[in-house]
């Protein structure tokens, strides 16, 4: 499932988290871009994990960049099944860990997008989400813009270095 150049010191892979070190890493990244972009639906934390009742049920992607023979979580999405996955195992074992964490993950509602609870429908959700324009909320945009165009950037430009050094049979550093 990952992938990565032989030879090569920096990369990006992505797979499953199969172990709950693996899983509290990602969702440790799912929390910082949630208190961002969705501060009503994520409580703050002392521990810096969300963590919810659809955990249990889903399979937990992670991205990885890789440099310097270090693993750092940059990425995760979840992809959520109808019944109990074997990263539910792992969730109840971060739960044992941080029992505080406990009533997060006891079910509460009956769609995993907490936003859409409130409204009748897609349709009137998205009106809705289309709507938010306070100022906080606006700020809060432009941050999470300005911090992802850098991740990016950043990104593209390592690519890039990456695509030259392959093409000109350069020693990869």
């Amino acid at each position: 499932m990952a992938h990565q150049e032989q030879n090569s010191s920096a990369g990006y892979v992505v797979r499953l988290a199969e172990t709950a070190d693996a899983l509290m890493a990602i969702l440790k990244v799912r929390y910082e871009v949630m208190r961002v972009e969705f501060p009503m639906y994520v409580a703050e934390n002392p521990i810096g994990i969300d963590i919810d009742q659809w955990d249990t049920q889903a399979h937990h992607l992670g991205l990885w960049k890789i440099a310097d023979g270090r693993e750092e979580p940059v990425g995760y999405m979840r992809i959520i099944q109808t019944s109990p996955t074997t990263a539910g195992e792992e969730v109840f074992k971060i739960v044992k860990m941080f029992p505080t964490l406990e009533d997060r993950i006891k079910r509460t509602s009956n769609n995993p997008i907490k936003f859409l609870d409130k409204y009748h429908d897609f349709k009137e959700a998205r009106i809705k989400y289309d709507g938010f324009s306070n100022e906080k909320m606006s700020t809060m945009r432009e941050e999470f813009k300005r911090r992802r165009e850098i991740v990016f950037k950043t990104q593209i430009q390592e690519a890039c270095a990456y695509r030259t050094q392959v093409a000109n049979k350069a020693p990869i550093e």
